[in-house]
């Protein structure tokens, strides 16, 4: 085994991979994750596997439903880059941006998401702009 652990996972019926540090997930397991970098084109010599795109994450954590603490909103408007979706919302508290893994998100919904890593003065090369204040989550939902 080498000093990751892979781990292929389902966003909104997309699927991606991440890897982490070693953790014991069982398959099925609902899990978050923190802080991650996009690599593309990615090899991993000990799996012998290219991967076109994994997420390397700084932790992995399964989700247990009834202690997440989960944050909503209505969706203002999605622009993709850098492998990322960059989301504003109307939250409880007004409007706020989130960045997350790129996932089929739509002005006018309603999602959710749990935690989330905040950046100040954020500078996204990708779109050619910067944020005053976004929050890096590991996922968001559409609320059906």
């Amino acid at each position: 085994m080498g000093a990751y652990t892979y781990l292929e996972v389902d966003v909104q019926g997309t699927r991606m991979w991440l890897a982490s540090s070693p953790v014991q997930v069982q398959p099925g397991t609902e899990v978050g994750w923190g802080q991650f970098a996009v690599m593309k084109n990615f090899t991993s010599k000990s799996l012998n596997k290219t991967f076109d795109q994994i997420l390397f994450v700084n932790q992995v954590v399964p989700v247990d439903a009834q202690q997440a603490v989960a944050s909503g909103g209505k969706v203002l408007s999605v622009v993709n880059g850098g492998g990322y979706n960059y989301i504003q919302v109307d939250g409880a508290s007004g409007s706020l941006w989130l960045a997350a893994p790129i996932s089929p998100v739509s002005a006018g919904n309603q999602i959710t998401w749990s935690g989330g890593t905040p950046m100040h003065n954020f500078p996204s090369p990708s779109l050619n702009r910067s944020f005053d204040e976004i929050l890096f989550v590991g996922a968001v939902r559409v609320v059906e």
